[in-house]
């Protein structure tokens, strides 16, 4: 990833958690460059360095649900009921660190994908 969203300290915004791990002398095999605060291009320089696999899987949806035995339902005065669980963007697995690998452009500046669970009950009387 390049780009304003994965540059540290672009735009005078601070860097991320994972920017700690940069190279200084003592740390010579950092995940990240030597990376310099303020205003430098040092930060910012386009390279294949930038360039990751941003391959992922993600579980979009799922649904769990339990209908109810006809015989069960028939003594309450209903002919179905089902109750279920459903969940949207449940889960990614990915190497991707600070973004979401479905995101669109460099600069991060998407909404994330919210999870969203859903709880129901259907009745049919």
């Amino acid at each position: 990833m390049h780009g304003a969203g994965a540059w540290p300290f672009w735009g005078n915004r601070a860097a991320y958690v994972s920017h700690l791990d940069n190279w200084t002398p003592e740390n010579t095999d950092a995940r990240y460059p030597r990376l310099v605060a303020g205003q430098t291009t040092n930060n910012q320089q386009v390279s294949t360095w930038w360039v990751e696999n941003t391959s992922y899987l993600r579980l979009k949806s799922a649904t769990l649900s339990y209908n109810v035995p006809s015989f069960i339902c028939n003594k309450i005065g209903m002919q179905n009921a089902r109750i279920f669980l459903a969940g949207q963007n449940l889960y990614t697995w990915t190497s991707v660190i600070n973004f979401d690998p479905e995101m669109n452009n460099s600069q991060s500046w998407d909404y994330p994908q919210q999870t969203v669970y859903s709880v129901g009950v259907n009745l049919t009387f």
